[in-house]
């Protein structure tokens, strides 16, 4: 049987979670499932912060839309997309370890999380191995704000929708700096 790879991408509360937390419910209950192992890059995020010094990458501290520009930083809609890029890169590279350990170990893999950039994220698929990469957008910003307070009451209050919903600007401007780069992608560009 041919071990599986998939990747959900999106924004801030667009339902990568949520969405992860299905597809493993679906593979698990599968004849002859193998064992599922869920990567969800938050959780990288908090782990590296727990070893990794702030001073040695700051950008680890911060969500994804509300990370400090430096000088010469493309920012987008009051978003640096380069902090962001740049909190992505040493979390892509402990997924891209624990991808690789899992398959290792026989199991089938789901990734998730905003830190997953589409052309950053690597693709390799072959005879024994599928990978699949999906990308959430919720282009409707009154949904996307449903969403946070749906998972603000999910979460017992401990992911505030306000939070997010004064941010929701800059959620989605990362969430169209995800949806370009995967056409782009797309179209070979």
């Amino acid at each position: 049987m041919t071990q599986r790879v998939h990747y959900i991408a999106g924004a801030s509360g667009v339902g990568t979670s949520t969405n992860a937390r299905e597809l493993h419910q679906e593979w698990s209950s599968e004849p002859d499932a193998r064992p599922v192992c869920v990567i969800a890059t938050d959780v990288v995020r908090a782990q590296l912060r727990a070893v990794v010094e702030r001073d040695a990458h700051p950008d680890l501290w911060g969500e994804s839309f509300n990370l400090p520009a430096s000088d010469g930083d493309t920012v987008r809609d009051g978003v640096s997309i380069d902090a962001f890029l740049r909190q992505c890169a040493p979390i892509m590279r402990a997924v891209e370890a624990g991808v690789e350990y899992a398959l290792t170990e026989g199991w089938d893999v789901i990734v998730e999380g905003v830190h997953l950039v589409p052309d950053l994220v690597e693709l390799a698929a072959g005879d024994a191995l599928d990978v699949t990469f999906e990308l959430i957008v919720v282009p409707d910003a009154d949904e996307h704000v449903a969403r946070f307070r749906s998972r603000d009451v999910a979460s017992n209050g401990g992911r505030s929708a306000s939070h997010y919903e004064a941010n929701l600007d800059r959620v989605r401007a990362i969430q169209d700096e995800l949806v370009e780069r995967w056409q782009a992608l797309e179209s070979g560009a």
